[in-house]
């Protein structure tokens, strides 16, 4: 699953200016990244996981946002949220629309941050340990 997102840069001239696309390719992240920040309030920072696209019979891509299929990894949160770095959680897709999450940067790496009652629960028994 690959997410699109507009790069913005600071021009010459001090003005911000989009300076294309980026792709992010959640394939290929395998380790939990490290980030200097703590939310305020009911918000969790996660490090989302990748999903497949299920089809459907008429060959209609259903993206994970619309089935309510995201997963992600808690990268960091505050000490009031009951959560843990490292726990993986799941998330209800339907609070996104159709565009699903929208991922920030966070010290130059992708994340999203959500409010708490957007995580509809925490998986027990996943294996990351191939991630470093």
């Amino acid at each position: 699953m690959s997410i699109q997102k507009t790069k913005l840069e600071v021009g010459p001239d001090g003005v911000l200016k989009e300076t294309g696309v980026k792709q992010i390719k959640l394939e290929e992240i395998n380790e939990l990244q490290e980030c200097n920040y703590v939310p305020y309030g009911h918000e969790t920072v996660l490090q989302l996981l990748p999903t497949k696209e299920k089809t459907t019979v008429g060959g209609i891509i259903l993206p994970a946002s619309q089935r309510g299929e995201i997963k992600g990894v808690v990268a960091a949160t505050n000490e009031h949220s009951g959560l843990t770095r490292g726990q993986v959680v799941r998330l209800d897709g339907l609070m996104f629309g159709q565009s699903g999450p929208w991922i920030d940067y966070i010290d130059g790496k992708p994340f999203t941050q959500v409010p708490n009652h957007f995580i509809k629960g925490i998986y027990s028994g996943i294996d990351l340990s191939n991630w470093k």
